[in-house]
């Protein structure tokens, strides 16, 4: 009897580690990106974000450390490459006018290949809390990027665009689309 639950108890632990490891993953973003008809582009080169999205569009920041693994941007039109990047806000105030970011690293450029949702393979890192943005790296309203509407939301971006190594800068005197508008892009995290 006592070798029987032995042998049990080993059979147990073995099936134990032959499991995979169970993976988190999260989604940053608004986890629906689909077509609105709407789209926002820079004037020149520049980093957008979400920085306030409603809990029912998604999250705009990680809420978990790991590395991003592929993201997607829903493109309304125009062919200039665009780049995904890991925002930390250095200074946070009550909304968002005096709020500071900075970048933390950034994907290669990539290339987009007209309208639609545009899905890209990543492997960099993001920690609880940060934020993702998107960098247009094309003068002259390169990329339009699709943006959705829901009351709370709101993004802004940086021109010229942000890049790793740079000081933070405030988003004060920095366009911010019209009120409970937010970009159509978001990022896979696993940890």
């Amino acid at each position: 009897m006592t070798r029987d639950v032995s042998r049990l108890g080993f059979a147990a632990i073995v099936a134990a580690l032959a499991m995979p490891a169970f993976t988190q993953a999260a989604t940053v973003g608004p986890s629906d990106i689909e077509e609105t008809g709407f789209a926002q582009s820079c004037f020149d080169q520049c980093t957008f974000t979400n920085a306030t999205l409603p809990s029912a569009v998604g999250l705009e920041r990680s809420p978990i450390t790991g590395k991003i693994k592929r993201w997607r941007v829903n493109v309304a039109d125009g062919e200039g490459p665009l780049r995904l990047q890991v925002l930390k806000r250095t200074h946070n105030e009550p909304g968002t006018a005096n709020d500071e970011f900075v970048a933390v690293r950034e994907t290669g450029k990539s290339p987009v290949t007209g309208a639609g949702e545009q899905v890209f393979d990543a492997d960099i890192r993001i920690r609880k809390g940060q934020f993702i943005g998107l960098g247009e790296l094309e003068d002259g309203f390169g990329t339009h990027i699709g943006f959705g509407e829901a009351s709370g939301a709101d993004f802004i971006d940086f021109e010229p665009p942000l890049a790793p190594g740079e000081s933070p800068r405030t988003t004060s005197n920095l366009y911010s689309g019209s009120p409970d508008q937010y970009l159509l892009f978001n990022a896979t995290v696993r940890r």
